[in-house]
């Protein structure tokens, strides 16, 4: 086992980082470099893990802070 990313290796698009889905907004990737925060990554976290502010506009409505469309 190598400590190499296999997305690296293999030339595929990725991301090293975690993409924050908030519920009342685009999401976002903690990668400042990050072209693509839509695109699906490995690490994704909702914004109420983060205590971020749209999630309390949305906590009587969507207690768990997802988004459904």
């Amino acid at each position: 086992m190598t400590g190499e990313c296999a997305h690296c290796t293999s030339g595929l698009w990725h991301c090293h980082g975690t993409v924050i889905e908030h519920v009342t907004s685009r999401p976002e990737c903690t990668e400042p470099d990050c072209e693509a925060p839509h695109l699906e990554h490995v690490y994704v976290i909702d914004c109420v893990a983060i205590g971020c502010e749209c999630s309390a506009e949305d906590a009587d409505v969507n207690p768990s802070g997802r988004r459904f469309a």
